[in-house]
């Protein structure tokens, strides 16, 4: 079994920062450095490993910083400063670091530096005093944010990151001139900017960390450090305020501090299961979400030390568990999708094997993640028959609809022309016959997208309560069905009374009047009110008048809601026939 030291623990995290970070132990002396300060200094791992990183010091580095340094090291207390160092080539930089002593438990392990090469920023301030005309081209050069802000509030000026920060996590747009007051978007920041306003009035550098609020509900951490600006006679006329982002830098410095319970906090925070094992195939770690799935799935209690791949020994799947291990080692990632029984059926699984490298970049075992996908392949087999449906939709429409459509056109050119009189009958049934082929048609099309299959039957609603229709009301904007419809009911149920409207709201006026008839034929599409619409204001009327949707619409979807609509008896597909008359006697 391959057991990570704290160092090494440490290193790997550390090595994914871009800042230059040192590891020491409790004597001062190196154990450790990341890529990022190899490309800092020149000097490779194997150069430094026992050397004091006091080595890089030069004769312009301050003696009275460096004793402070060691003052606070002494007592292991945490100790941020800025110091001159000289790098292997001979090029002297600023280096900005903070060193935090590290405990294993109650025992003291050593210490960590998280460093930031500051040489621009510090010509920078230099420059800003002999010359404070130069300061904007200068700072702009900088991704930190600074503003000048003069001994009245008045912001003075800033450079381009301080003003792309305001935009971008306040809203706010900054102007030169303006009182840097109104800026503060809450207590919190207001406090900030009084305690580091008066020290740089005051005559002080400042420096100071601190969690912000952003204006999303976001937090993030920030490193504020600022000093007094002086005119040419020595008068403080303001202060320069730098910040820069650091919550990478302290989410690795709680990664450090906490080591393998953090690790554990992280990965147990997550539904994915997780495994890493050794190249050995012994685990090393897992999440909870990996022992609880294994336990309920196969039986099993998982233990770190354990070898894994025992644990499926006369398995099905443990072919595939060996072939991704085989490419993980081999430096290879490997992912593939399974169809496995559990508990409550069949499920998706994507499972991946990745390998996992030590920060000498070699391969020390493989990370084992498994999800459930089940979902995502219920959505991608949906998205699949809906395009079958569309496909079979597409085949409809562009095969069948257009032969008897063109027969309908060419039968009613016959009619409407001279013909015989004793052929008009024909031609009236071959008229009738294409046009139920146009109906058959259309309905199959309408099922053929539907999500599932409407029955009549099912829609028909009974009140048993009226045998007799002695009034109709017809809201409808088709005057030609309208007038099919009213010489049906009148053929039909004898001279009722029929009244028809082509507006739905002149439908309600009427029953608002009092108006009270035995049955409503309700269209759907109309404007400006269409039959949804009239419905949600006639049920707030609270007539017990039966309503029977009468439309050209096949639309499954229209369908479903006359179905459920509670003052709906039934739905009826244009044009209004004989045996639909047959149907309102049982409304």
């Amino acid at each position: 079994m391959y057991n990570l030291s704290e160092t090494e623990r440490i290193a790997l995290v550390a090595e994914n920062t871009y800042n230059p970070v040192v590891i020491a132990d409790t004597g001062r002396k190196i154990v450790w450095v990341n890529h990022a300060f190899t490309e800092l200094t020149g000097y490779e791992l194997n150069e430094v490993i026992g050397k004091s990183p006091s080595f890089l010091h030069c004769e312009n580095t301050d003696p009275a910083t460096v004793k402070v340094v060691t003052e606070k090291l002494e007592r292991r207390e945490k100790v941020c400063a800025d110091i001159i160092n000289k790098n292997k080539f001979g090029r002297e930089y600023w280096i900005r670091f903070c060193i935090s002593p590290v405990f294993v438990g109650d025992r003291f392990a050593g210490y960590i530096s998280i460093e930031n090469e500051v040489t621009k920023e510090k010509t920078l301030l230099k420059e800003l005093q002999e010359n404070e005309l130069k300061y904007k081209a200068i700072f702009n050069s900088t991704n930190d944010r600074h503003v000048f802000i003069d001994k009245n509030y008045i912001l003075r000026a800033f450079n381009k990151s301080a003003k792309k920060q305001f935009e971008t996590n306040f809203n706010i747009k900054i102007a030169e001139g303006d009182d840097f007051r109104n800026y503060l978007t809450s207590p919190q920041v207001g406090k900030m900017f009084k305690y580091a306003f008066d020290q740089a009035i005051g005559g002080k550098d400042f420096f100071f960390e601190e969690e912000v609020a952003l204006a999303d509900g976001r937090k993030q951490w920030y490193s504020f450090r600022g000093a007094p600006v002086f005119n040419d006679a020595d008068e403080i006329i303001g202060g320069t305020f730098n910040w820069s982002e650091k919550t990478q830098e302290k989410h690795l410095q709680v990664l450090l501090e906490e080591s393998e319970l953090k690790y554990k906090a992280i990965i147990d925070s997550t539904e994915d299961r997780h495994v890493l094992i050794d190249k050995n195939n012994k685990i090393l770690a897992f999440n909870k979400s990996a022992l609880k799935n294994l336990a309920a799935s196969f039986g099993f209690e998982m233990k770190e030390g354990d070898d894994f791949v025992v644990y499926f020994k006369g398995h099905e799947h443990v072919f595939m568990l060996q072939q991704g291990l085989e490419k993980a080692f081999n430096n290879e990632s490997y992912v593939y999708e399974s169809h496995v029984a559990s508990p409550i059926g069949y499920k998706w699984l994507r499972i991946s094997y990745l390998p996992v490298h030590n920060q000498f970049n070699q391969i020390i075992g493989a990370s084992i993640n498994w999800g459930d996908i089940t979902a995502q392949k219920e959505a991608e087999q949906k998205v699949q028959n809906q395009l079958k449906q569309l496909k079979e939709f597409s085949h409809i429409t562009s095969h069948k609809l257009r032969q008897p459509l063109a027969n309908i056109i060419g039968l009613t050119n016959l009619i409407t022309g001279k013909n015989d009189p004793a052929e008009l009958p024909l031609l009236i049934q071959k008229l009738q016959s294409v046009a139920s082929e146009l109906d058959d048609v259309i309905n199959t099309m309408s099922l053929t997208v539907a999500t599932a299959e409407y029955n009549d039957n099912n829609a028909k609603k009974t009140t048993g309560d009226k045998s007799k229709l002695d009034s109709v009301f017809i809201i409808d904007d088709d005057p030609v069905n309208n007038y099919i419809a009213r010489k049906l009911l009148n053929k039909k149920l004898g001279n009722i009374k029929i009244d028809e409207f082509l507006r739905a709201p002149d439908a309600l006026v009427k029953l608002k009047e009092g108006a009270l008839p035995d049955l409503i034929l309700l269209d759907i599409n109309m404007h400006p009110m269409d039959g949804w619409s009239f419905l949600n204001e006639f049920e707030k009327l609270n007539l017990k008048v039966p309503v029977v949707m009468c439309s050209s619409s096949v639309d499954p979807e229209d369908l479903r809601k006359a179905q459920d609509h509670p003052l709906v008896r039934n739905f009826l597909s244009k044009p209004l026939m004989p045996e639909h008359i047959k149907e309102f006697a049982l409304l």
